[in-house]
């Protein structure tokens, strides 16, 4: 049985469960909507949040079920220096099911084990099991109800283990909210048999959350009314199992894309070390091309650095320059086009992308330390003219060097290490969080991500209150004319606006033609010549975003939110419409003739529009 059997037997199994059917929920992007929690989605609850921390019988109304699966696409950035092992990876596929306040432990443990056994055929007196033993510092008992309904499914007592609250007990996400024990499923490396549970010789394949209390503000907890089920097995983990291979690296789902690596003569097989760095290659490589459909683009902030990190390791792992991406690429493709098709619809923008990267990292790789930090501490070379530097301290990098060299010439604490500098590694990443810190409180003074915090302001008049609210308008009428004409890959970066023009950020891979800005001024015009109408509503976060309204991914939006829409009043044909704070004009004539002024890079694949109305 292959992965994507696996995956497909997964959903039918919770689709078709007879008097327990579930929904089928398709995977949300890798960039989550409205959670500035986490940089990616790193869960398959993460979707149904909502649920689990508001008001579970909203899924009932939504979803037409109290119960939903899903194969969800997650990345793990606190995973990426453990890839090269046999089971850790930066993105992977979690299959789940999930009850808002419908099934309990009873059911979730019986479909658990019917499923790995029946559909998925393995021997249930191989598996280990843990529940939650209880914490008396927290005043919650033991969930003995799971350790007896586990043997009562027919796990033998010896393979059932109790743990404590580091391992078997899950949330709340904040401070206070639903919360509860966990149970999961464990397995031995395929060859392997274990006569005692040992962590490092066995492999969880399955974490089953069961959501039964509140944690209070005091620290205290209590059962919640409402109790819901929420569930993760890994896709190549259990894959692993299934296939009977040593590693996730090994399985069906990394087949064709390892291939690929191993026969461009640029990556140089069969020298040292080929294992880890085949494994570092596919998994940053496949993860990179995910991550660019999901419209994350290369850049210096947030996931874009992320995105960054990881395709220029990849490339690290390769002995000679000029990978061929487009054969990695179309591997992948092969391999997950079935289930996403957006990375086959997006190929030319997602090679594009990793080409023009790819080029301009060597250009940052084959640059000298040196030569750059003689800009920021001339006197070590005045200094080494007098009487030359020897030894330790001609490496010896001050955490303000390392951290200047990082920030404002683009290099990376492994290029660094790699040309012999040494630095207090845990200084630089603080210096680099608080200077992450002050740029996100900074872009946080900005509002609903357009820069509007000069629009409330009593420093200006109102004939500039007017004009930007017009240009505020006609950002939103840009956006959605970029997205019609150069695509949906298109997205939001970044924009700011004051009372003389707006400018707007947008992931794009190349410099827009002139007939391509003629076209994109053109169609902004005519939406405004025929006066579209510009409709404001409030809706309930989830239900605007599910109903297509636009989201800047970096803002955090109330719920529930406003949704300004932009339509035209005959054909009620909808133009724009964008999750966003205000303030808009009524009705597009208002806003008089837009004229872009520019339009240049700002970043690699970012692109940048300043225009102006009259």
């Amino acid at each position: 049985m292959k992965a994507k059997e696996v995956r497909n037997i997964f959903l039918s199994f919770f689709e078709k469960n007879k008097g327990f059917e579930h929904v089928k929920v398709e995977s949300s992007s890798l960039v989550p909507a409205n959670d500035r929690t986490v940089l990616f989605s790193i869960a398959g609850m993460q979707q149904f949040k909502s649920y689990f921390l508001g008001d579970p019988s909203q899924a009932q109304k939504e979803l037409g079920l109290p119960r939903a699966t899903s194969v969800q696409k997650c990345f793990r950035v606190a995973d990426i220096d453990s890839v090269g092992d046999s089971t850790h990876l930066t993105f992977f596929e979690m299959l789940g099911n999930f009850s808002f306040n419908d099934y309990f432990k009873k059911e979730a443990i019986a479909f658990a084990l019917e499923l790995i056994t029946k559909k998925f055929h393995l021997d249930a007196q191989t598996l280990w099991v843990t529940y939650f033993g209880g914490d008396k510092s927290k005043g919650l008992p033991a969930d003995t109800e799971t350790h007896d309904l586990w043997i009562q499914a027919g796990i033998h007592e010896d393979r059932i283990v109790a743990r404590g609250s580091e391992d078997n007990l899950w949330g709340p996400p904040g401070a206070t909210g639903p919360c509860g024990p966990s149970t999961e499923i464990h397995c031995s490396y395929p060859g392997t048999h274990c006569n005692a549970f040992e962590d490092s010789k066995l492999i969880e394949i399955w974490n089953i959350v069961l959501m039964q209390y509140e944690k209070n503000s005091d620290g205290t907890y209590k059962e919640l009314a409402s109790k819901n089920i929420d569930t993760g097995m890994g896709l190549e983990r259990i894959s692993m199992i299934i296939e009977n291979k040593q590693s996730v690296f090994e399985t069906s789902l990394f087949e064709s894309i390892q291939k690929a690596i191993i026969s461009d003569p640029a990556f140089s097989a069969h020298v040292t070390d080929d294992t880890k760095r085949l494994r570092v290659a596919s998994d940053h490589l496949r993860s990179t091309v995910f991550l660019l459909s999901d419209n994350v683009s290369f850049g210096k902030k947030e996931q874009q650095a992320v995105l960054r990190r990881i395709f220029r390791k990849a490339l690290d792992q390769y002995e000679n320059k000029h990978a061929n991406l487009a054969h990695v690429l179309d591997a992948v493709i092969k391999e997950y086009h079935q289930t996403y098709p957006i990375i086959k619809e997006k190929r030319e923008y997602i090679l594009r992308s990793m080409q023009q990267e790819q080029e301009m990292y060597y250009a940052v790789r084959d640059r000298k330390v040196a030569q750059y930090l003689k800009k920021i501490s001339p006197h070590r070379f005045v200094q080494s003219q007098i009487e030359p530097l020897e030894g330790p301290s001609a490496r010896q990098l001050s955490s303000e060097e390392a951290f200047t060299l990082i920030t404002t010439y683009g290099f990376s604490l492994e290029q660094l290490k790699k040309e012999g500098y040494s630095f207090e590694k845990n200084d630089v990443l603080h210096r680099m969080s608080q200077h992450k810190e002050k740029s996100k409180q900074g872009s946080e003074k900005k509002f609903g991500g357009h820069g509007l915090d000069s629009v409330n302001s009593i420093n200006i008049s109102k004939q500039e209150r007017t004009t930007i609210t017009r240009l505020h308008t006609a950002t939103h009428l840009l956006h959605a004319a970029l997205r019609k004409i150069l695509g949906d890959s298109v997205s939001q970066q970044g924009s700011d606006i004051n009372s003389e023009r707006l400018r707007f950020d947008f992931s794009f891979s190349r410099k827009l033609t002139e007939d391509e800005k003629a076209h994109i001024e053109k169609m902004v015009n005519e939406v405004i010549e025929k006066d579209y109408r510009v409709k404001k509503e409030i809706l309930p976060l989830q239900k605007a975003l599910e109903g297509g309204a636009m989201a800047f991914f970096r803002e955090k939006y109330p719920d529930p939110v406003s949704v300004y829409t932009v339509f035209n009043p005959e054909t009620s044909e909808i133009f724009s419409c964008e999750l966003c704070g205000g303030p808009h004009v009524s009705s597009t004539k208002e806003i008089g003739k837009f004229t872009i002024i520019s339009e240049k890079s700002v970043s690699q694949g970012t692109r940048r529009i300043r225009a102006k109305i009259s």
